[in-house]
């Protein structure tokens, strides 16, 4: 039975074993070692709730601003019917409309719906949804005219002119 003395030889090392003779530190007292153990426990504890806090917060401020992006592109604009037709050039936002109108600075184009979105979005401001660059003129794509922001927003939106907008 060969097996048995070596299943005897790892129970004199075990470190449960009373003749194992490694050194060790001195116990604690048991309430010394509870309280130890408690207060590291609730620090853990601590930081993670903090954690989870902080995520939280996070998340709801996330859907607040998502929110309140949404519901400004659903109540400020007027949209263009959807085209029917087959495009050359759909816009890259929507995809339900030809892309003609060009941003001139970074050469972007969106169609006219979703470049009055966007500046009703950005508090009557407009960056270009691709490069966030400011723009303060647009061309028409169709006969290459280009306009002042203000001007193409007079000329191009209702809800713009309704609320005494006027041309740059």
């Amino acid at each position: 039975m060969s097996g048995s003395g070596s299943f005897r030889r790892l129970l004199r090392r075990s470190p449960r074993s009373p003749t194992n003779n490694s050194p060790r530190s001195p116990p604690l007292d048991p309430t010394e070692a509870d309280l130890e153990r408690l207060a590291a426990r609730n620090e853990s504890l601590a930081a993670r709730q903090a954690a989870a806090i902080a995520e939280t917060h996070q998340q709801q401020q996330n859907e607040m601003l998502e929110e309140s992006y949404h519901s400004r592109l659903r109540v400020h604009e007027d949209s263009d019917p959807p085209s029917d037709t087959p495009m050359e050039n759909p816009c890259t936002l929507c995809g339900q409309r030809s892309a003609n109108v060009k941003f001139v600075l970074c050469g972007h184009q969106v169609c006219k719906t979703c470049a009055k979105r966007e500046y009703w979005a950005g508090m009557q401001r407009l960056r270009c949804p691709f490069c966030r660059v400011n723009i303060l003129n647009l061309m028409d794509v169709t006969n290459g005219a280009v306009e002042g922001l203000q001007s193409w927003m007079f000329h191009n939106s209702s809800t713009y002119r309704a609320r005494g907008g006027r041309p740059g």
